[in-house]
């Protein structure tokens, strides 16, 4: 079975790679499920038994972190800190302003053999948003690099149509501030064309926004944008 990953737009207006991947978890899995596979590997094995050892393990762990050990296991490093502040020097421990906190921190073993083995697929956002895949400069037929102010621009991608009464709606230029788009020619879910504003020299952000229900959400171009 695949890991299946989205992309989502970044919250950081200047950060040369808008979008980050955020993982589309299959499920939950619960001590049950691994105790299951567990046994579909170890058929000699009985349920009863492997419930037991893994029982006693957990009460070892326990009984090691409660004699002020960190416990290191082939899954992570187990160690204990206090968190909350102490008056003094000679203060102590007081359950009532301070917690006795359980870390754990993933061991190299478990990180690098789920990374090793891991099997990634890009699959579409349940989130519906404009999704821009192609900036075309009809002027000079550069796609994703160049802009040509007072030139026509096209937009491939999906979901791109929105509202051109709405002021929040629309295409926008991003440097710093941004520049919305007043002239736009072709308007569908699957393509824009419009008449590029006149912008300043420098690197721009492309960016759709739509409404989807009673809220706007946006799309950006993955590549910035030169005048």
């Amino acid at each position: 079975m695949k890991i299946s990953y989205v992309l989502h737009k970044s919250t950081l207006e200047a950060d040369p790679n808008p979008y980050r991947a955020i993982v589309e978890h299959t499920g939950k899995a619960t001590h049950e499920d691994v105790i299951q596979r567990v046994l579909e590997g170890n058929p000699a094995v009985s349920e009863a038994a492997l419930e037991a050892v893994l029982k006693e393990y957990i009460k070892g762990v326990i009984n090691l972190l409660l004699q002020g050990y960190t416990v290191c296991t082939p899954i992570g490093y187990i160690s204990l800190s206090i968190k909350g502040g102490f008056n003094s020097k000679i203060d102590g421990y007081d359950k009532e302003r301070h917690t006795l906190e359980v870390n754990i921190q993933v061991s190299p073993y478990l990180r690098d053999s789920v990374r090793s083995q891991a099997n990634l697929q890009k699959v579409e956002s349940h989130t519906p948003e404009p999704a821009l895949d192609i900036f075309t400069n009809v002027n000079t037929d550069d796609i994703d690099s160049i802009v040509t102010p007072g030139g026509m621009g096209q937009v491939i991608g999906r979901r791109l149509k929105f509202d051109q009464t709405d002021p929040n709606q629309g295409i926008f230029f991003i440097n710093g501030s941004e520049t919305r788009v007043e002239i736009v020619g072709k308007n569908k879910g699957a393509e824009l064309m419009f008449l590029i504003p006149n912008l300043d020299p420098g690197q721009y952000a492309l960016e759709v926004r739509s409404a989807f229900g009673q809220e706007i959400r946006s799309g950006r171009l993955a590549t910035l944008l030169t005048v």
